[in-house]
């Protein structure tokens, strides 16, 4: 697979993560795993079983003008803002594709209006891994709050 077949693949997920999401959150939440907060309960992200696997989804927010000046050139915010300006777009996708971050020892990043927080990958992935186990058991998903 080329980069542009990569992409798209990735733009793709991205895509159909979102609007599975968006468009039937209860299904999303019938077969939630992992479902991390910020402090003031705002979603940074959920992630949910499905017959192809684990799919992400993280909300869009809103973020200071300056800050996002600071973080995107133009091109960036014209291609990740509603508005061009500072409404991030919502994004999701196959939580399988961050597995090989995790083993780099990246960071996410996890916003919402009010604060931003990192998150290893690796945690991540053994927080989902955890939930799914959770859910296989009867249990309900794993919740967490965010520092």
């Amino acid at each position: 697979m080329n980069l542009a077949e990569l992409l798209a693949a990735h733009e793709e997920r991205n895509k159909i993560a979102c609007a599975a999401y968006e468009t039937h959150p209860e299904r999303a939440k019938r077969a939630m795993v992992l479902e991390l907060r910020a402090r003031d309960r705002c979603l940074l992200l959920a992630v949910w079983q499905s017959p192809a696997g684990l799919w992400f989804y993280h909300p869009a927010y809103r973020s200071a003008p300056a800050l996002n000046a600071s973080e995107y050139s133009e091109d960036g915010r014209r291609a990740n803002t509603t508005d061009g300006v500072n409404h991030l777009r919502a994004y999701g996708g196959f939580l399988d594709d961050m597995r090989p971050w995790a083993e780099q020892g990246s960071l996410l990043d996890l916003r919402c209006a009010h604060s931003l927080h990192k998150i290893a990958f690796t945690d991540l992935i053994d927080s989902a891994d955890r939930g799914r186990e959770r859910r296989l058991r009867g249990l309900g998903p794993l919740r967490r709050v965010v520092d």
